[in-house]
């Protein structure tokens, strides 16, 4: 998990340090048309502001700025996105998160300025400089250098919201044009459905059932986060994760996610019980194999996979419900697996799925500890 949390503030930050150093050097290449159109050409001439307003330092002063302002701007999104997006409406967290980057970057750009005063290696006196030009219009660079930061960052917002849309692994692709035609990827797949959603509904009514369905996909998110999935839909109170087939996947992440969301919902019980009157219960469903991935649509755009294998997963989960295991798995989940001291695996050569001409293994997987511990508790009872 800390690695997770460190890649992201590491992205932010090094995305800031280039672009303020791009800015920078913007600012120093068009030096002599920023003073004159600042209309202070004939003083800064004059005064030894000049050869600070262009030398080097000006990189130092903005990657020293794009650290910190980095740093601020991941904690910002890190606390409005994942903190206050369960407590908050969307147009609330973007005036909030507006506000809070006005602040970031009034601080910063103070506290810098206290420091660098007090830096014994820059070239000049900045207390008597500043003296010297008190009445130069000024503000010109530090309202250009403001308005340049608050539209970047909006832009750069508007690429991270544009990027949970589609999911941060597809939009580049998607850019790209990869899945203009359909292209085949081996992939796992994840279902993943409320359990007598039906009768909850009619207990709950629509209204409370659809807040219900939230606080289950806002704790799901957690899990998505930790396990490196890609949301690929949400349909009702349904929800397809994926991974890619590689890099051991499978046993690491996808496996793992189902009971990972249990024991979640299980530890937030208090919460469900008290404002729904039940612990929600997800039955899970799991293949793998090769896919076709496409871009469909034109008004409204989007990633889809079509194959075997995704209808496959969808009957595993359904199969879940009926027969009251948390995961159902395919034979070639099974064989991928191989040995997995992890988790206990079972066969149901009973079991056929609906709409399947051919037959293929079904098997039922249980955490090993799990298992172990509810063996324990029947003993005693």
């Amino acid at each position: 998990m800390f690695r997770k949390y460190f890649k992201e503030w590491w992205l932010s930050v090094f995305a800031w340090v280039l672009i303020t150093n791009l800015y920078s050097l913007a600012i120093l290449t068009h030096m002599d048309f920023i003073f004159k159109l600042a209309k202070i050409e004939h003083v800064i001439a004059a005064n030894e502001l000049a050869s600070y307003f262009t030398s080097n330092y000006q990189y130092f002063e903005s990657t020293v700025f794009g650290i910190t302002f980095g740093t601020l701007f991941y904690v910002i999104n890190f606390m409005s996105d994942r903190i206050l997006a369960r407590k908050m409406p969307f147009g609330k967290i973007i005036i909030l998160k507006t506000l809070m980057y006005i602040a970031a970057v009034v601080l910063v750009s103070l506290s810098m300025g206290l420091i660098i005063d007090r830096m014994y290696f820059y070239p000049i006196d900045f207390e008597n400089a500043l003296r010297e030009t008190k009445d130069l219009q000024t503000p010109f660079l530090y309202i250009s250098f403001f308005t340049f930061i608050l539209f970047t960052t909006v832009l750069i917002n508007f690429l991270i919201q544009v990027s949970y849309k589609f999911g941060p692994k597809i939009i580049l692709p998607m850019f790209m044009g990869k899945y203009h035609k359909p292209k085949s990827e081996d992939r796992i797949f994840l279902f993943l459905d409320l359990k007598n959603s039906t009768r909850i509904a009619e207990d709950l009514g629509h209204v409370k059932y659809s807040r219900l369905i939230q606080d289950c996909y806002f704790d799901l998110n957690r899990i998505v986060f930790e396990y490196n999935a890609d949301i690929y839909q949400y349909v009702g109170d349904e929800v397809v994760l994926t991974w890619p087939n590689c890099k051991n996947n499978l046993s690491k992440y996808a496996l793992k996610a189902t009971f990972a969301f249990r024991r979640l919902l299980e530890k937030r019980k208090g919460h469900y019980l008290k404002n729904y009157g039940i612990i929600p219960e997800f039955k899970g469903g799991l293949n793998l194999g090769t896919v076709s991935v496409a871009e469909i649509g034109a008004i409204k755009r989007d990633i889809a996979y079509h194959g075997d294998v995704v209808n496959t997963a969808s009957r595993l989960q359904a199969a879940a419900k009926q027969y009251e295991k948390t995961l159902m798995v395919s034979e070639q989940v099974v064989r991928e697996l191989s040995e997995n001291n992890d988790f206990y695996v079972e066969e149901m050569p009973l079991v056929e799925l609906k709409g399947k001409k051919n037959r293929i293994g079904v098997f039922w997987v249980e955490e090993i500890k799990r298992k172990t511990s509810r063996m324990h508790s029947m003993a005693n009872d």
